[in-house]
């Protein structure tokens, strides 16, 4: 919308609300185009602060200002545009290293299996750290993975960040599995090595990543003794699934429940 545009529309409102029309140079004409200039103004700011990158315009001392901030002075002789594409790439490593200081701090935790920081999940200035207890069933263990979680960013997120601490819904897994044991084989003792090795990968697949349905076939055709092994169908709170890798959520968290042998 321009200077125009608003003119315009101001005569129309107002030959709708008065029934007269403002001739054209009339005092009352050029009032309603100084207002009109006055809101061009204003809208050209609000679409300015719209921009997510809105310093690229900056140039000359306000460009100089912007690095002093940042503690990154412009060189001798650098030009405008040099030193706004080393400011752009200064911002986008200072994001990669934070993101990754965090998640490295993450690391390791005592009442934790998996926990992953996202950054920008509301916006600029805001991230959500998704936390997998190493269990569902004690609601101490969920509270104080939480806790030391929130201990973590305190010291190396920055003050001004805004986080959120979110625990995916656990999601049941049942598996439906052909098997044939070969006759000097123990079904008892291979059904728990299997069983164990599954539920240790779908346990621990990480948020926003895929169970790989090849790789659990995988281990069950390298278990000894295993004569045939396919995986025949796959529940996942209660629905069956078509594909063969299946993705999990931020919001969701795979566990398995139950393997259903067919031999």
């Amino acid at each position: 919308m321009n200077i125009n545009d608003i003119h315009a529309r101001i005569k129309s409102r107002f030959l709708y609300y008065s029934e007269h029309k403002i001739t054209e140079n009339s005092v009352m004409d050029l009032y309603s185009l100084a207002v009109s200039d006055v809101m061009n103004e204003l809208y050209k700011e609000i679409e300015n602060s719209k921009m997510p990158h809105l310093y690229t315009k900056l140039t000359d001392q306000s460009l100089d200002d912007l690095g002093y901030l940042l503690s990154t002075p412009r060189e001798v002789e650098e030009s405008d545009v040099q030193y706004l594409y080393r400011l752009m790439n200064w911002k986008y490593s200072a994001e990669s290293s934070n993101e990754k200081a965090i998640n490295t701090a993450l690391l390791n935790r005592t009442y934790a299996s998996y926990v992953e920081y996202i950054p920008k999940t509301h916006g600029s200035g805001t991230g959500t750290v998704y936390i997998i207890p190493k269990t569902y069933d004690n609601p101490e263990v969920i509270e104080n993975a939480i806790s030391e979680c929130i201990d973590v960013m305190e010291r190396v997120s920055s003050p001004s960040l805004y986080v959120e601490y979110t625990i995916p819904g656990p999601k049941p897994v049942i598996l439906n599995i052909a098997l044939e044991i070969a006759d000097n084989g123990d079904p008892g003792s291979i059904k728990r090595s299997l069983e164990k090795q599954i539920k240790e990968y779908v346990n621990n697949i990480p948020p926003d990543k895929y169970m790989l349905l090849g790789l659990i076939n995988k281990i069950g055709v390298n278990e000894d003794y295993v004569d045939y092994f396919n995986l025949l169908q796959v529940f996942i709170d209660g629905k069956e699934q078509d594909e063969i890798e299946i993705l999990q959520n931020l919001e969701d968290k795979y566990l398995l429940e139950e393997i259903v042998w067919n031999e």
